[in-house]
């Protein structure tokens, strides 16, 4: 089975993907792997990937929010990418991860 939830790092940069939808069972996994993130310091910037037919969460955008908020104090980068068009992005700008 493949995990909805992954991380990789590319040079600086640290990707986590979201596939599907990501729900309150999963904020477990997420937030196991947000400190994986966390603690690789050689990703200056942490980049989340949300698939384009996904849904988040509202436990899960509150945890991006910790996440964004703890990259912030140390002199990091957060980015969320989703399509365009999504309501992911709306909830996102509205909790301020934008």
């Amino acid at each position: 089975m493949i995990s909805r939830i992954q991380y990789r790092r590319k040079g600086a940069d640290g990707v986590i993907t979201l596939k599907d939808s990501v729900g309150i069972a999963n904020a477990f996994q997420l937030k196991e792997v947000l400190i994986q993130a966390f603690s690789d310091e050689k990703a200056t910037t942490v980049r989340i990937n949300v698939d384009a037919d996904g849904r988040l969460d509202t436990a899960i955008i509150q945890l991006m929010i910790c996440f964004k908020r703890d990259l912030n104090q140390k002199g990091r980068t957060f980015q969320i990418v989703s399509p365009p068009q999504s309501t992911i992005l709306n909830s996102a700008r509205l909790g301020g991860l934008l």
